[in-house]
């Protein structure tokens, strides 16, 4: 009994030494920086539109035919990541990033893309559906 209490003596004694040896850092720099851009800092380079078209297999297989026109090589996958102004991923449809490259080929100088608009057009099959998927995008350079 003695032994018991011994050491539940110990381990709160323990737990509380341990909760009192917390520090804090504070750091003296500002955690994000902001930059504001209008549209006369941007300089308009072009327009394009990118396209996927896809076989979806009972909601869950996908089956890529066409990127871009061109058909598709499941050896060689270029991606071209497109970011808006708060750094994070436009929301564009999961298989349009396929075919994002064709922005860098289009337009190389280009730092700042803009995503117009999307359309998925389904055609319903049996235990599947056709997916044709495209978007329209801006592209500007900064002055």
């Amino acid at each position: 009994m003695k032994l018991l209490r011994y050491l539940i003596c110990a381990i709160a004694l323990t737990l509380g030494l341990a909760s009192c040896s917390v520090t804090r850092q504070k750091a003296f720099a500002p955690n994000s920086t902001q930059l504001n851009l209008h549209m006369d800092n941007l300089e308009y380079l072009g327009e394009t539109t990118i396209s996927v078209e896809y076989r979806v297999y009972m909601g869950a297989f996908v089956s890529i035919d066409k990127v871009n026109g061109e058909d598709y090589n499941n050896d060689v996958i270029k991606l071209f990541p497109i970011y808006n102004n708060a750094g994070v991923a436009d929301n564009l449809l999961p298989n349009l990033q396929r075919a994002s490259f064709k922005l860098a080929e289009e337009y190389p100088a280009a730092d700042y893309f803009i995503v117009v608009n999307q359309t998925e057009e389904k055609h319903r099959l049996f235990l599947g559906s056709q997916v044709t998927a495209t978007a329209r995008i801006k592209a500007y350079s900064l002055k």
